[in-house]
């Protein structure tokens, strides 16, 4: 029976979907020239954990991450930083379309939830994000889990208590792990309670929430870290108490900016300020669809238009009002910030999957109805254009005008013991910097210091006065950042005194200088060519550099 069971899994088309999914990521992971800036703070935090440096764990994050925290479990598994954060990313990301499969099958026939999960798996910010060094993944996660678990619950086909409080548990493990999460809980709890009519339901989910307010109120701390920086309930109160006055304060700057501009730009401007509910609707719309590749925001459009009057069908209301909570937090976030980047919108996208399958079978009915073509021809059609699009991108190199970063961190750290921290400093901030030195020291075992601190940027006026900050800070090498047609009299004294070891030109056409700041001031009338070309000239360096 069991070998039965096995064989039938095996032979199920979403093992094939999770298979090309699987591949899909690793080919991704392979284009993707250089982490993303957020990979700094993550697996620096997972290195104070596995180095037990306790006192740095909230050093360059401000709250515990349960994403560092298996990080740092797992590193001794592949004795790689970086292989293993990607690891856990693509186990998440890909774990996702299971419990995501039987959310949307619980709304559709199983060809329809079969095609949404398969156009869900190769969406270009579901696949670039499973392979990023992010929180998000495992979010997604047990979100799809609780959301797949309730709607069972909602028609009976989840019985008894006990599942109660499991859904309240990876609402919470996914609140924990990005704090949005959470209003489609407080959604899902009020929901149950009107649609069961038993204070019951109330109970199961409310016990664990009042274990959870009870370690919160009485400040238990883990590691030396208060519960709220894991729950982090002072963000969603400061982001609910200062929404209206971020929204007056934005008001306010562009009628004071347009009280200076000539008359068209004025008149611009104030109705901007008229209008910023609008235009925020169309920032968070233009992310949704940028973010899913047009077409299936557009077929997700056409099934929720499909809905021509809300029925007593209690799967389908739930499901529209945790987008309208989705979409709520989501346009809010955006007033509050003007930041909304295309991995927040899956917090909308979880649930919207529904419609897609809603809108893949209305498309098909009509085409059917209106001109007769088949099913399967509709299908086919629909499903190549998406596949054809979202792939082109899924295939695309990432980051590719950054590598420049991984090359000079890297060769730095083939000319350091792993024992030794190398401190990098610029004459500008930027987000090169950081990842140069986070490559220089990826090795490093443990975290130094709070980390930020050893990426101040450094000026001076005069060589003299620059020799005296770098060495007061004891900083191993400087990048000095100049635009091409600026003041050279700074590099060439530097040129003079120090080895260049790497230069590249910046996004604003200027150029950059990677200098080694050693006590080797050289004597006049020499050089420092043959050491320039054994650090830059080396073709093994090079090539160790670039893979």
């Amino acid at each position: 029976m069991n070998k039965k069971i096995i064989s039938d899994i095996s032979r199920h088309p979403l093992i094939f979907i999770i298979l090309m999914a699987l591949g899909l990521r690793v080919i991704t992971w392979y284009n993707t020239c250089i982490v993303n800036p957020d990979a700094i703070v993550y697996i620096s935090q997972a290195k104070a954990i596995y180095y037990h440096q306790y006192s740095a764990i909230l050093g360059t994050l401000s709250f515990f991450s349960i994403y560092s925290l298996c990080i740092a479990l797992l590193f001794p598994l592949f004795s790689n930083w970086i292989v293993t954060a990607v690891f856990i990313s693509i186990c998440f990301g890909i774990l996702t379309l299971i419990p995501l499969y039987f959310f949307v099958r619980e709304y559709m026939e199983e060809r329809y939830a079969l095609l949404t999960i398969l156009i869900i798996s190769t969406i270009p910010v579901f696949v670039s994000r499973s392979v990023d060094i992010i929180k998000d993944p495992m979010y997604w996660f047990f979100l799809a889990m609780a959301l797949s678990l309730s709607v069972r619950r909602l028609t009976g086909k989840q019985r008894g208590w006990a599942v109660l409080p499991l859904i309240f548990i990876l609402f919470f493990l996914a609140s924990i792990v990005r704090v949005e999460a959470s209003v489609f809980f407080l959604v899902t709890l009020v929901f149950m309670v009107v649609c069961t009519k038993r204070l019951k339901t109330l109970l199961w989910l409310a016990i664990p929430l009042g274990i959870v307010l009870i370690f919160y109120l009485g400040d238990i701390k883990l590691f030396g870290i208060s519960i709220n920086k894991f729950c982090r309930f002072d963000y969603i109160l400061t982001f609910v108490s200062g929404l209206p006055c971020k929204y007056r304060e934005l008001r306010a700057n562009i009628a004071s900016l347009a009280s200076h501009q000539d008359l068209t730009m004025r008149f611009f401007l104030l109705d901007a300020r008229r209008d910023i509910w609008l235009i925020g609707l169309e920032k968070f719309f233009n992310s949704f669809l940028e973010g899913v590749a047009y077409l299936p925001g557009i077929i997700c459009m056409v099934g929720i238009a499909s809905l021509t009057r809300l029925n007593r069908d209690k799967k389908i209301i739930y499901c529209l009002i945790l987008m309208a909570s989705g979409f709520g937090l989501l346009y809010f976030y955006t007033l509050y910030t003007w930041i909304l980047s295309y991995r927040y919108v899956i917090l909308f996208i979880i649930p919207a999957s529904v419609f897609m399958g809603l809108g893949l079978k209305k498309c098909s009915i009509y085409m059917k109805q209106r001109w007769g073509v088949s099913e399967i021809k509709t299908l086919t059609v629909l499903l190549a254009v998406i596949l054809l699009v979202t792939l082109a991108k899924d295939f695309k190199p990432r980051r590719t005008n950054k590598i420049i970063y991984k090359k000079a961190g890297m060769l730095i750290a083939l000319h350091k013991k792993n024992s030794q921290w190398v401190v990098v400093a610029s004459n500008q901030r930027n987000q090169g910097l950081r990842l140069i030195s986070f490559y220089a020291n990826l090795n490093y075992p443990g975290v130094y210091g709070r980390g930020a601190k050893k990426l101040e940027t450094i000026d001076g006026s005069s060589l003299q006065k620059l020799s005296s900050l770098l060495n007061k800070k004891n900083v191993n090498y400087y990048i000095l950042t100049l635009p091409r047609q600026g003041d050279q009299k700074m590099l060439k004294k530097l040129l003079a005194a120090h080895l260049c070891i790497m230069s590249w030109e910046t996004a604003n056409k200027g150029m950059s200088y990677l200098i080694k700041w050693a006590p080797m001031y050289k004597s006049e009338g020499t050089n420092n060519q043959s050491q320039y070309e054994q650090w830059g000239k080396d073709e093994k360096i090079l090539a160790a550099v670039g893979s």
